[in-house]
């Protein structure tokens, strides 16, 4: 399999958490949130992105700490990065894999055109508890505002005039309530174009059997899977949608939960 992973999803969809049970695994090194990667999302995608794993691997091949959010949920634990370092690692052709959400949701069209040897895992999560979710996360998903939206130096390169146009709609959109729909209906296209190509895990299977679903995204028999990682089981969260929340969830996500394989 390939040895660089790009790991990305719906925002709130259990990535951190993901991150987390893979580094349990001997020869992973998983950079959630890794640093600056905004100057490698450029016209030259292609060349940046190998050379950033590149840099990422060698450091850790010479011990040399990176900087990493080593937590199960970055809205609840904090976003302060800690140097660190992987003590799993055996030998050179260790698995290594960066996290990013929008950055990368965002830019998997250019991912896919020039990068043939990078494996993509994304994760997605049911919309009514996905939105319900961002609505006691960070401002740009309460609000349903993302930077990349208003960034042309991002915009320009990664997103398709259709995305463009569906952007403007989000942006202009003054009900949070829709909007924070529009938003999840943009971010599942993301991954709907990509089925094909990318690896797509449910948030409702990595929390309740996260030892199998590791197995067959990244191919590794069973009995390499840690025990710490067979018992791993995330507590469902409750709602905090209204009755405006739901119906437009209803409303205007349907089509896309269908396809990823949500029943709303």
């Amino acid at each position: 399999m390939p040895l660089n992973v790009m790991i990305t999803g719906l925002p709130r969809s259990g990535t951190s958490y993901f991150c987390q049970l893979l580094n349990k695994i001997d020869n992973f090194a998983v950079i959630n949130e890794p640093e600056d990667t905004r100057k490698y999302l450029t016209r030259d995608f292609d060349k940046k992105i190998v050379a950033f794993y590149d840099l990422l691997r060698n450091k850790i091949k010479n011990k040399e700490p990176v900087y990493n959010k080593t937590v199960q949920d970055t809205f609840i634990s904090g976003g302060d990065r800690i140097s660190w370092l992987p003590d799993g690692i055996r030998n050179d052709d260790f698995i290594l894999a960066t996290k990013k959400t929008f950055q990368y949701l965002f830019s998997l069209n250019k991912l896919f055109e020039t990068q043939q040897e990078m494996k993509a895992v994304v994760l997605v999560r049911n919309p009514c508890h996905n939105i319900s979710s961002w609505k006691k996360s960070f401002k740009h998903l309460r609000e349903a505002a993302p930077g990349f939206f208003h960034d042309p130096a991002f915009s320009s390169v990664f997103f398709t005039d259709e995305q463009m146009s569906f952007v403007s709609e989000i942006s202009g959109q003054k009900n949070v309530s829709v909007k924070r729909c529009l938003l999840w209906v943009f971010a599942a296209r993301c991954v709907i174009n990509h089925m094909d190509k990318a690896v797509i895990i449910k948030y409702e299977d990595i929390v309740k059997r996260p030892a199998e679903v590791i197995s067959d995204a990244f191919g590794l028999p069973e009995e390499e899977i840690p025990e710490t990682i067979k018992k791993s089981e995330k507590k469902p969260s409750p709602l905090h949608l209204s009755k405006e929340d739901i119906k437009n969830i209803r409303r205007i996500c349907k089509n896309e939960a269908n396809i990823l394989g949500y029943d709303i």
